[in-house]
């Protein structure tokens, strides 16, 4: 275990006592950060950017209940980054109803199943918190590092030579002061990422809302006023019906007295 210890001691000594280390950690971590920001901007937010504004551009004028099947198909059709889509499509198909009138009507706004779909930046979040972890680690791997180098040269006698000790210090303070650059570099690419999660998370969101817009539109939700005036126009037919259930056996049952009275 001792040996160990002594080689991963003197592996870390060796890479950051070596000039620019950790300059050369930093800018590796910033270029991850860029290459992560490119990745994710052109496999998740175009994508899901233009397929949301496809369905935008294709969705019907008009949607009549036979019409549904053909915008099901529009708005589930599959492209890229188009999964929470589907998904949001098929829960909002699901709570569709048709009113007595034969009308469409949708059983909650749009927003409140399609705002699933702006959920796409959001690994962006979780990588910002991984690149603050990073810097961090490479930084007290640094000052473990130069404390350790510190020991060593303490160590071998020249702790009761002035000038050994001396340089002994300033090397310790020169290595751990460079390597808070990949700290400052780790906090860099956090805010770097942050910045651009809610940049592009607002052009998908400024979308999202359009299309729920014209959805909203074209299949009205239904209000809490409406289902309730529904009701109340329901309850009145149902009184009318037992109204006119009640006569008709009123006269029946007179009816039927009659016949008794005159057949005694």
């Amino acid at each position: 275990m001792g040996d160990l210890n002594t080689a991963i001691t003197n592996l870390l000594i060796a890479l950051f006592s070596t000039k620019g280390a950790a300059l050369g950690l930093a800018g590796l971590i910033l270029l991850a950060a860029v290459a992560i920001l490119i990745g994710v901007y052109f496999t998740r937010v175009v994508p899901i950017r233009k397929a949301v504004m496809r369905r935008i551009v294709d969705f019907p004028r008009t949607v009549e209940p036979n019409d549904l099947e053909r915008v099901s198909g529009l708005m589930s059709r599959p492209d890229r980054q188009s999964f929470n889509l589907e998904r949001a499509w098929a829960a909002f198909r699901s709570a569709l109803l048709l009113t007595p009138e034969g009308q469409l009507r949708s059983g909650a706004p749009a927003w409140t199943v399609f705002s699933v779909v702006t959920s796409e930046t959001q690994v962006l979040g979780w990588w910002s918190n991984l690149f603050v972890a990073i810097g961090l680690i490479f930084t007290f791997l640094g000052v473990v590092a130069a404390l350790s180098e510190a020991t060593n040269v303490l160590g071998t006698g020249g702790g009761s030579n002035t000038a050994v000790m001396q340089a002994a210090l300033s090397g310790l303070l020169t290595i751990t002061a460079t390597k808070f650059f990949t700290s400052i570099a780790g906090i860099f690419a956090s805010v770097l990422m942050r910045v651009y999660e809610r940049r592009w998370s607002s052009r998908i969101d400024k979308a999202v809302e359009d299309l729920c817009e014209i959805i909203d539109v074209r299949i009205p939700p239904v209000s809490p006023g409406m289902l309730a005036g529904e009701q109340l126009n329901e309850m009145k037919r149902q009184t009318q019906m037992l109204a006119e259930i009640r006569d008709a056996l009123g006269r029946d049952a007179a009816h039927a007295s009659a016949q008794r009275a005159r057949a005694s």
